[in-house]
């Protein structure tokens, strides 16, 4: 009969570190999930914090909360503290939109600019060099410019 104590004390003695592990992890859901607040750059460049909202409360109370969105440019729409939506201002989603395919536009001429270069009699034979050069003589070429304070591009 005293091995069948003994095994239940052993069972109890093997649990503890178990129970350990259990709580830690608990605690560490329960931190991950606290919502940290959410940050956007918004269409006048300043960093925001968004205002999270419950989605129970968006269900009951759409009209306040969209209010809220238009007073502040957006809303976050959370659901058992993790965010899962944005409600956002039509004239901020105008302005985001409207910023980013400026710069969009401007990255595409960068882009022509930069290919035109690379498509000139000069750029075409200096790359046939490089594809031509002996490992010793990229090296060289690789610390003449280093020495002449030129940045690769």
């Amino acid at each position: 009969m005293g091995g069948g104590s003994t095994t239940k004390s052993n069972q109890a003695c093997d649990q503890t570190p178990i129970m350990y592990i259990i709580a830690i992890i608990v605690i560490l859901l329960k931190t991950m999930t606290t919502a940290a607040p959410l940050t956007y750059r918004n269409s006048h460049g300043d960093l925001v914090d968004l205002p999270t909202v419950a989605a129970t409360r968006v269900k009951n109370e759409f009209g306040a909360v969209l209010e809220q969105a238009l007073r502040g440019g957006a809303v976050a729409i959370t659901r058992h503290d993790t965010p899962r939506a944005v409600l956002i201002a039509y004239d901020e989603f105008a302005a985001l939109v409207r910023d980013r395919a400026s710069s969009l536009h401007d990255l595409h001429a960068e882009y022509d600019v930069l290919l035109a270069r690379m498509q000139t009699p000069a750029a075409k034979r200096g790359m046939a060099a490089a594809f031509d050069a002996t490992p010793a003589q990229l090296g060289r070429a690789a610390v003449k410019a280093a020495r002449s304070g030129r940045k690769a591009r």
